[in-house]
């Protein structure tokens, strides 16, 4: 792990040093701010422990025939709907991005679906608080938090705001919102699909393109150092040891300079990336993005 704590400014400048001097490379390395105001406990708690045991899958046929459905060569809804996608989330202390992946795309494709007539933000705070069979805010990797959201639901972030990103806790579980005001009607989803496993052809990659017709999805990744210094670009893992795993919302897909890349949504807030965003190599299986992915059914 980064020595992020003793004499922060000479660690992360050679650090940063070293990356700048990777010939090739596809991104901007810099010292994000988020950088800056974590200390070395709080990045541990923000992602799955190295020593998850991300489940092996068996490889599924496509469920599509490629003779009938062609996705388009390049999407994002950012651009396409930004008035349902570009609502950047900061989980700081609190390390549950598979929550926050699961309720952003919860919030984001109900708005693209037009289930709500405007963006709504659900409330990652009451699935932290009331999934007894969830972590809190210890990230966890299976399927607990889509089962949640499939048998209870959730509420809007205006009825339970988020507050476990200042000291990494969950609060009990109450019948009232914060104001005491009774809850609403649980919101849910209908069911979530799975596209997974380690493949020889470029089939994940189809199916994860087809699956991005109907709105953004999550998927899990590795994170390894050099990831905590990316400033923009097209991220390609070059150095630095593994932190840990994160999930995070995919929400379309292009190419520049001849490198195509997956764009996903992260809830570091709008000062990691760009702009809250990251561009990751599509198509390599880049840090097993490719490997584990979810669609959900809202």
């Amino acid at each position: 792990m980064l020595p992020i704590i003793s004499s922060i400014q000479v660690s992360l400048k050679e650090h940063l040093e070293v990356l700048r001097n990777i010939p090739g490379l596809t991104w901007t390395p810099g010292i994000p701010q988020y950088l800056l105001e974590k200390s070395d406990s709080e990045l541990n708690a923000i992602f799955a422990p190295k020593q998850s045991n991300i489940p092996k899958r068996t490889p599924q046929k496509s469920k599509q025939h490629r003779s009938t459905i062609d996705p388009p060569d390049f999407m994002d809804w950012s651009k396409t709907r930004p008035e349902c996608i570009n609502n950047i989330r900061d989980m700081k202390n609190c390390g549950t991005s598979h929550t926050f992946s699961t309720i952003s795309v919860l919030s984001d494709q109900r708005c693209i679906q037009h289930n709500d007539t405007t963006h709504v933000q659900y409330s990652e705070q009451f699935v932290i608080n009331c999934n007894e069979n969830g972590a809190g805010c210890e990230y966890t990797i299976d399927r607990r938090i889509p089962d949640f959201l499939k048998d209870q639901g959730t509420v809007p972030d205006s009825c339970v705001g988020y507050q476990s990103g200042e000291n990494g806790s969950a609060f009990k579980c109450l019948s009232t919102c914060d104001d005491g005001t009774p809850l609403p009607i649980l919101t849910k989803i209908r069911g979530y699909d799975e596209i997974s496993g380690q493949w020889s052809d470029d089939r994940p990659v189809y199916e994860i393109q087809i699956a991005l017709m109907k709105g953004p999805i999550t998927a899990l990744f590795e994170i390894y150092e050099d990831f905590m210094f990316y400033n923009g670009g097209i991220y390609e893992h070059q150095y630095g040891k593994f932190l840990g795993f994160h999930r995070g919302e995919i929400v379309g897909y292009d190419e520049e300079g001849g490198v195509e890349y997956w764009k996903i949504k992260f809830s570091f807030g709008t000062g990691f990336g760009e702009n809250g965003f990251v561009r990751i190599a599509k198509g390599q299986n880049e840090c097993s993005i490719e490997n584990n992915a979810l669609v959900y059914q809202i």
